[in-house]
């Protein structure tokens, strides 16, 4: 299972609370902070919905031994913790709990604990609730369940409730027949939007709050990734939560690599490697196997999604050379894989094409389906936004000119080549950016082009030095900004065109079947031209024309 890594968090996870006298449950999260506090009390709560002193005292005597016992198996220190119950967005001071009595937070409690304590990062979207019954880590039923399977269901940042089983023995004495009816219809009801997870205990929190990729970075740095539980340890629920945690952590490695590289999350990715490399020279070992594996998996990526999405050197240049003084000779072989993930770019990795114009089989057309895919993604505002449009704006909005006049056409070059060297670096990550020749140069055609019609770069020096109702020198650096920002668009629209879709003629086919497909259900059939063939001599039209608009697809797509 895999989330966005948005969607994680260390040491926070949602909880449900009732609140108001109207029988109604709302949604909030629980925080938890290690410190260095010294004292008996291991968990102090700070602000927030204090919690009732019997429950603080349940919270210390029993949900902190069970996360000292999952710690102490993993080799992590024993932890003193801050921890706060968010008070409730949206709800009215009179509703808030004054305290949070009982134990239905046992489990949400529990988790966040452990998250703090170990750096392992929790799933925001889903929201347990439990009471954890003994040490051994068995989960037992709680008040409220209807109002607050209720209260899941209505917030869409919720996608799974967890809540303690009803098949347990447990709670077939603990409800009546009327209340384990009105339980099961509530969480029916609630199951058209959300999905409903039964706990037993623990162990099955652990499968539902962490996924694969969060325990790999988690394991690889806290140094418990090759661990192995001992026999006793996986007698009880808690023992199978720890042997959830120590387990087959290599191929859940693999797994959440896959994953993120599929998903095009260079970010993710680039955690991942990092933190296994970084495992391996810290014992001075080299993970056998590992570069053939890596570049397989490199090759069974779509060509798309390694051309556009695939963050090369997928392991840094210097790591290689660190990893590599702990190979032994036979991992040579695995060496000469390993160093091409490190020395080569995306093409190094396409297989031999012939050139020649072949009909488009199912295979392609999947490709040409890919590729289009991760077009849309690309192309999408949001996506150019972040990538390059936000970096752009973040440089101007932190560079501070004196003075809104230049003293000379000289100066407010030299201001202009400044602001063009910081856009470089924020937008290209530039560390120390073009040498300031350059920064001249670009910044003289910057402003020729900015104020074109008004005279070239002759009406920037005029506007800096003498400010008119326009704004002087920072409306000058603003619009020389503004065709900075659009040549950026303009080139990462050109870049994704260009390595979005393979320069093989029967891929463009394929692209361009793909964009029928998605797009000729808003033209009459008569005004579609039926021949990919022929549409494949315009791909490059028809990939302009998505990035512009359907209309201008449409105009492409039309008969000639």
């Amino acid at each position: 299972m895999s989330t966005d890594s948005n969607d994680r968090a260390v040491g926070r996870a949602k909880t449900v609370v009732m609140a108001g006298s109207d029988g109604k449950a709302a949604i909030t999260t629980v925080v938890a902070q290690i410190t260095d506090r010294a004292d008996d009390i291991r968990v102090r709560t700070c602000g927030g919905i204090p919690l009732s002193k019997p429950t603080s005292e349940h919270v210390n005597s029993l949900l902190v031994p069970m996360v000292d016992k999952v710690t102490g198996r993993l080799g992590v220190p024993i932890r003193c913790f801050d921890m706060t119950v968010l008070n409730l967005d949206g709800i009215a001071a009179k509703e808030i709990p004054a305290v949070l009595s009982g134990h239905s937070a046992d489990v949400p409690i529990f988790s966040c604990l452990l998250s703090a304590a170990v750096d392992l990062e929790l799933r925001q979207d889903v929201l347990p609730t439990g009471e954890l019954g003994s040490l051994a880590g068995d989960i037992t039923m709680v008040s409220g369940i209807p109002a607050k399977v209720a209260a899941a269901a209505e917030d869409p940042a919720v996608s799974a409730f967890l809540y303690p089983s009803l098949d347990r023995d447990h709670s077939l004495l603990m409800l009546t027949p009327n209340e384990r009816e009105r339980i099961q219809e509530a969480l029916t009801v609630a199951s058209a939007y959300v999905r409903t997870v039964p706990l037993k205990n623990i162990a099955d929190v652990m499968e539902h709050l962490f996924d694969d990729d969060a325990v790999t970075l988690c394991s690889l740095r806290q140094g418990f990734w090759d661990a192995a539980p001992s026999s006793s340890a996986t007698e009880t629920p808690l023992g199978t939560a720890i042997r959830f945690l120590t387990s087959h952590n290599e191929d859940r490695f693999w797994r959440a690599l896959e994953s993120t590289l599929s998903a095009g999350d260079s970010t993710r990715t680039r955690q991942l490697l990092d933190a296994i490399v970084q495992f391996h020279v810290s014992r001075k070992t080299y993970p056998a196997g590992f570069g053939g594996r890596l570049f397989q998996l490199v090759c069974s990526l779509p060509p798309a999604t390694r051309r556009l999405k695939t963050p090369f050197p997928l392991v840094p240049v210097a790591d290689f050379i660190t990893l590599s003084q702990f190979a032994a000779h036979s991992h040579y072989e695995d060496l000469r894989f390993l160093s091409r993930i490190c020395l080569e770019n995306a093409k190094a990795f396409e297989p031999a094409h012939f050139t020649q114009r072949t009909p488009a089989t199912l295979e392609d057309r999947e490709t040409g389906e890919a590729a289009v895919t991760i077009l849309l993604d690309e192309l999408l505002p949001e996506t150019i936004a972040a990538k390059v449009c936000n970096p752009i704006d973040e440089a101007l909005n932190h560079f501070h000119p004196d003075s809104i006049q230049a003293g000379s056409c000289i100066e407010c070059l030299e201001v202009a080549a400044a602001l063009f060297c910081q856009l470089e670096r924020y937008s290209k990550a530039i560390p120390a950016g073009p040498p300031i020749e350059t920064a001249e140069k670009e910044a003289v055609a910057l402003l020729q082009e900015a104020f074109a019609r008004y005279g070239g770069e002759d009406a920037a020096y005029a506007e800096a030095c003498q400010p008119t109702r326009l704004g002087g020198l920072p409306y000058v650096l603003k619009v020389m900004t503004d065709v900075y920002k659009a040549k950026a668009v303009h080139d990462h629209i050109r870049w994704v065109m260009r390595k979005g879709v393979d320069p093989l003629y029967r891929e463009h086919v394929a692209f361009t079947e793909e964009i029928k497909r998605r797009f000729a259900s808003f033209l009459s059939p008569e005004d579609v031209e039926p021949d990919a063939e022929v549409l494949a001599n315009r791909w490059e039209d028809l990939a302009r024309a998505y990035a512009h608009s359907l209309d201008a697809v449409k105009v492409v797509l039309r008969k000639r």
